[in-house]
């Protein structure tokens, strides 16, 4: 089949998708990195309890997206406030063994070990380059620099780094991780067995700048219907998360006081 078959394809699903479903729930869209930050941090303190995350919205929509790869909106957001609820700020949950990290989000999330295990080296990426757990930063650089630093952070899947790319940078691409993908495939929009990266490409290239944001919201809202085979956590985690007292000693941040 041609591209601009599948073209016409990708616009007649985005059509039905349309006329039945919701979009999946993104941030909001601004214009500049200043309003997004404070339009995201309000969304983060009213959807996820505590702002773990200091303020960097881009920093909440990195770790947002790890949760939303190769699961649902929904699922994921039960993750966020589990883990806004045991930790007192994203740098703590980033010290936490994979175990430790495993149980906060909690048992039966899928893949939990290949996702706890990414997020944590992807989280230390951030930390080494930054000093700090910081992406508030990104909105305010040109594109082709953010992009360059999200590629760069090596442990994260692709969805992931496109996620924050589209969502709190504004470049141009559709996200996709295997769910997206079938969705796709099943429509007869990428051939069977494509990689969720190549198929990202491939979709990119079908949507119009500036209606990416909308398309990848609908695909999400998709694969969202489907359900998602759940992981165990290993066995080796802990039926609860270890106090902060008997954790390393590396913390950078201290506990809150009750």
């Amino acid at each position: 089949m041609s591209s601009p078959d599948k073209a016409k394809l990708l616009q007649q699903l985005l059509d039905r998708l349309r006329a039945k479903l919701k979009p999946a729930s993104l941030p909001a869209a601004h214009a500049d990195g200043a309003a997004a930050q404070n339009g995201a941090g309000e969304q983060a303190e009213s959807s996820a309890g505590p702002d773990i995350f200091h303020a960097d919205a881009v920093l909440r929509e990195f770790v947002r997206s790890f949760l939303i790869w190769e699961c649902t909106t929904s699922r994921a957001d039960a993750a966020m406030k589990r883990i806004a609820s045991a930790v007192v700020d994203v740098n703590e949950f980033r010290v936490c063994l994979p175990g430790e990290m495993a149980a906060i989000i909690g048992p039966g999330y899928p893949r939990v070990e290949t996702r706890v295990v990414a997020l944590r080296g992807a989280l230390n990426q951030i930390f080494r380059n930054e000093h700090r757990l910081r992406l508030a930063h990104l909105p305010n650089l040109s594109k082709k620099a953010a992009a360059t630093y999200l590629a760069g952070i090596t442990q994260a899947p692709p969805f992931v780094t496109d996620r924050v790319a589209l969502l709190c940078c504004g470049i141009h691409g559709v996200p996709v991780d295997g769910r997206i993908a079938a969705v796709l495939e099943k429509a007869r929009i990428v051939e069977p067995g494509l990689k969720p990266d190549e198929a990202a490409s491939a979709i990119s290239r079908m949507v119009k700048a500036g209606e990416a944001r909308e398309a990848y919201g609908l695909l999400q809202a998709a694969a969202d219907q489907t359900p998602v085979a759940a992981t165990r956590v290993p066995k080796s985690a802990p039926a609860k998360p270890a106090s902060p007292a008997k954790r390393s000693s590396s913390r950078t941040t201290p506990r809150k006081s009750k």
